[in-house]
């Protein structure tokens, strides 16, 4: 997965092509490996027949904006569930009715925080092969509303850390138990790259680092 520094949005950021849903929605999100939580700015109308709503890509203040309701994967966990009351970090006891979505207020070491509603969903990532994965029944937060200004550039911020939600669990889970990433240098030009590279050939990428996941 594609990933380059933030600098030229004045944060000290890494930013990671994101594509989550199907058909996939385009995000760029903040690579964080102290977290575990992968949320997306996002909107959410259940599908109705005969009603087209517009497509990702608008937004608040010209952000993009996940369309759940497009998304045939979305499918919100719902706040009576055991995994909701049991095994979900900062989840809310609000439960108005056993099918109302499992919410979140999702709490940063530095202050910030994302408010919303945690759902399964799939993501796409591409393979060193060339070809695409589509990675099934991925924890994702649909997230309505966010305070900090590590977000201000982003869409959102892809979890990285090692509890069982985050996305770089559920990656490793089909990739040989292990993860890697190459950091360029902070002050790159915003077309220079790196990678963060799922499964054991890290050593596709020179300066990659390879670390287990626990």
């Amino acid at each position: 997965m594609p990933m380059r520094s933030g600098a030229y949005t004045g944060t000290g950021q890494y930013f990671v092509r994101f594509r989550v849903g199907t058909p996939a929605q385009k995000f760029m999100l903040v690579a964080d490996t102290g977290s575990d939580l992968t949320w997306v700015n996002c909107k959410y109308e259940e599908r109705r027949k005969k009603k087209r709503k517009k497509r990702s890509g608008s937004g608040r203040k010209g952000k993009r904006v996940f369309e759940a309701g497009l998304s045939r994967s979305f499918h919100p966990i719902e706040c009576s569930s055991a995994m909701c009351v049991t095994e979900l970090p900062f989840s809310l006891t609000t439960c108005p009715v056993p099918t109302a979505p499992c919410a979140y207020d999702y709490g940063y070491s530095d202050g910030s925080t994302a408010q919303g509603f945690f759902a399964k969903e799939s993501a796409t990532i591409d393979l060193s092969n060339g070809h695409k994965k589509k990675l099934k029944g991925l924890v994702v937060g649909c997230t309505s509303s966010s305070v900090g200004s590590g977000f201000r550039s982003s869409d959102g911020v892809l979890g990285l850390g090692h509890s069982n939600i985050s996305f770089a669990q559920k990656a490793t889970s089909h990739f040989g138990g292990r993860f890697s990433y190459c950091l360029v240098d902070h002050l790159s030009p915003k077309n220079a790259s790196a990678y963060l590279t799922f499964g054991p050939n890290f050593w596709l990428q020179p300066c990659a680092r390879a670390r287990p996941a626990l």
